[in-house]
């Protein structure tokens, strides 16, 4: 879902989880400062965690507004083979980091604006 954020007009993306599934503490972890100024980290940064009133299990990831990784399609070789080199890297640090992504497919991967 997209909104947008009401201090600064900023676009965000908001994500509904689960609080079960570790989403939450995993994103806030590498939004941290250590890990939010790391260049090798490539994880979506988390601006905010929501509560829901009367759901103690769910919360609201806040995130900055990405655009889809193919709008624009790449222009040149070298622009697709960085793309490949950041997602790779950004799965190194997450694996230095004693975290492994187990959903890795274009579909779900965006760039930041």
């Amino acid at each position: 879902m997209d909104a947008l954020r009401i201090s600064d007009s900023y676009m965000v993306a908001m994500k509904r989880v689960k609080g079960s599934t570790g989403e939450e503490n995993i994103a806030s972890f590498f939004s941290n400062e250590e890990h939010n100024t790391n260049p090798r980290n490539r994880c979506i940064r988390v601006l905010e965690v929501l509560p829901i009133p009367g759901n103690d299990d769910e919360k609201i990831i806040v995130m900055p507004w990405l655009r889809k990784v193919m709008d624009p399609r790449f222009r040149t070789i070298g622009e697709a083979v960085q793309f490949f080199q950041e997602i790779i890297q950004g799965l190194q640090y997450m694996h230095e980091n004693n975290v492994a992504h187990r959903r890795v497919t274009v579909s779900w991967n965006t760039f930041g604006f």
